[in-house]
């Protein structure tokens, strides 16, 4: 029988260092982290570490997604939008979505976006497939420690504000428009 020693309760809370290796010098990281799961593994990583993890994975799948798509083996989308979002820090990040209600733009603001709304620059139809060609299309302006964020050249914006608004989400880009102009000074602590 296994045992998952994580899950026992304990009378201290011990500091547990991060596991991630750096590939240049072997050398392990060391800052102090948490466990964090990606399926079926968990892993104890900082942040810094588990984004760049993330964005391995995604790397990955970008690769496959561009030979598929430059074999013309992609006819079609997912279901769902394409997003562009200008975070608090003047990066553009680029997301996807199925929910025509846009709630995710509300969690984006409030967990990562230091609880200021973010400004919508555009939502097109396209799913998972056009989200990862975006991806792939901007890795050389992508941000080292955010997910799925990309500095704002001229390029990126020009994307990101070609994508337009996509017309049978009017009516809930009305509503997080008024979400955010009532939060313009900051989301308070009690919205979940």
């Amino acid at each position: 029988m296994e045992h998952d020693l994580f899950k026992e309760m304990h009378d201290v809370t011990a500091e547990v260092s991060c596991g991630a290796i750096n590939p240049d010098n072997e050398k392990q990281c060391g800052e102090p982290g948490i466990l964090r799961s990606f399926n079926s593994v968990s892993l104890i990583l900082c942040e810094p570490c588990a984004i760049r993890l993330h964005n391995w994975r995604n790397e990955k799948t970008m690769n496959v997604v561009k030979e598929l798509d430059d074999a013309g083996a992609i006819s079609g989308d997912t279901p769902g939008w394409v997003y562009a979002l200008e975070m608090n820090n003047g990066n553009i990040k680029f997301g996807t979505t199925a929910d025509p209600k846009l709630t995710r733009f509300k969690s984006i603001s409030r967990d990562d976006n230091d609880r200021m709304p973010v400004r919508v620059l555009g939502i097109t139809q396209g799913g998972i497939g056009m989200e990862t060609l975006t991806h792939e299309r901007f890795k050389s302006s992508r941000v080292q420690d955010k997910v799925e964020q990309f500095r704002p050249t001229q390029e990126v914006v020009e994307f990101a504000t070609g994508l337009g608004f996509a017309e049978e989400l009017t009516t809930s880009l009305e509503k997080y428009a008024q979400y955010a102009e009532k939060n313009k000074q900051g989301i308070p602590r009690k919205e979940r």
